[in-house]
């Protein structure tokens, strides 16, 4: 599947959200160690749309996009960064034909053991 190449595209070619993470976008898991700011992306599941003739027109790809930062305003900057970034996308990028993307849900907290501040962005995408 494209979708994570699509994801990582569409996120290190936005320069409002790179200005904040650099280089640091990761599939799945980011090291500990790993200096914060931060993003970890994951797709969820896979949702095809079949026809009767059995050829796949449009599939619905479920992605969390998870941000962790120090700073809570930097945290909730770099969340609206990235939906600014992601939501109504609608190009091809990396091979992959992306329909549209919209958010689906998001909420925020603060993990007291590593002392960071975490955003959890769920988007749906329309791959055809």
């Amino acid at each position: 599947m494209a979708a994570p190449a699509a994801i990582h595209g569409i996120l290190q070619g936005a320069t409002p959200v790179t200005d904040i993470i650099g280089n640091r976008l990761f599939t799945v898991y980011a090291p500990v160690e790993t200096p914060k700011p931060l993003q970890v992306y994951a797709i969820d599941d896979l949702r095809p749309t079949e026809t009767k003739d059995s050829s796949r027109e449009l599939d619905i790809v479920p992605v969390s996009l998870m941000s962790y930062s120090t700073s809570y305003d930097e945290l909730h900057d770099l969340m609206n960064k990235s939906r600014n970034a992601l939501v109504r996308f609608s190009d091809t990028i990396n091979s992959t034909e992306i329909d549209s993307i919209i958010l689906e849900s998001q909420k925020d907290g603060y993990d007291t053991d590593s002392k960071v501040y975490w955003g959890e962005q769920v988007y749906k995408m329309r791959v055809k």
